[in-house]
């Protein structure tokens, strides 16, 4: 049995409608069982494949699947803008993780129902996790997060989100039971000092979300190094 410190769950001013987290004080890690085994996993399948490489050699290589997977696609990622009178926010969302044993900073997510779109997903899971409402703007191919270890994948589905609907003045989440989540909005301009600051306090940050924030940065510096050089 390991036994993880309770987490610390201190706020940076970003939070929606307060200013302290709602994460319960009880989230921790209780216990790791390595012995699970394929056939008792609910969620997830271990698998071992065999394949030819390049030059015809048999090999093996180790891998993980979801089993929930109905259609083409496991799942949705949200990338919310708010838009407000005056800025431009990320809808984003705190929850606890227990392959990290951490409290996580990520866009909003969920897993596709059987005969459900990405779009649908997201509208979906964005009125659940987070109590806004939008309008979806553009939606990804499928892609892989983690090929090397999986074949889990996605599509990120990037959604307007009006502040000034009335829905959208006093939203209220409605998760499911056993999560836990709190909702930030961070200014799209301060988002990767603020991701910096929850890292600081030890929470863990989901790479999407990261590798969004430093292109965002590049975008944004004069002659940087995304942005077209003239001459």
């Amino acid at each position: 049995v390991i036994l993880v410190k309770l987490l610390s769950t201190a706020g940076t001013g970003t939070f929606y409608a307060r200013s302290r987290p709602r994460l319960s004080p009880k989230l921790s890690m209780i216990k790791y069982d390595p012995s699970l085994g394929d056939s008792d996993a609910k969620w997830v399948s271990l698998q071992r494949l065999v394949y030819r490489d390049h030059h015809g050699e048999e090999r093996v290589w180790e891998c993980a699947n979801r089993r929930t997977r109905t259609g083409v696609c496991d799942a949705a990622i949200i990338v919310p803008i708010l838009r407000t009178s005056t800025e431009r926010r990320i809808v984003l969302v705190r929850q606890f993780r227990p392959p990290v044993g951490k409290v996580c900073v990520e866009f909003p997510a969920g897993l596709l129902d059987p005969s459900e779109s990405a779009e649908e997903t997201a509208l979906r899971e964005l009125k659940e996790e987070t109590g806004y409402v939008g309008r979806v703007l553009h939606t990804s191919p499928v892609v892989y997060s983690d090929p090397g270890f999986s074949g889990a994948n996605l599509q990120y589905v990037y959604v307007d989100v009006d502040g000034t609907r009335p829905e959208n003045e006093h939203p209220a989440a409605t998760p499911d039971s056993g999560e836990n989540i709190d909702v930030v909005t961070v200014p799209l301009a301060d988002l990767a000092k603020t991701l910096q600051g929850y890292i600081d306090e030890d929470m863990a940050v989901d790479a999407r979300l990261q590798t969004f924030a430093d292109t965002a940065t590049f975008l944004a510096m004069p002659n940087g190094p995304l942005t077209a050089q003239t001459t």
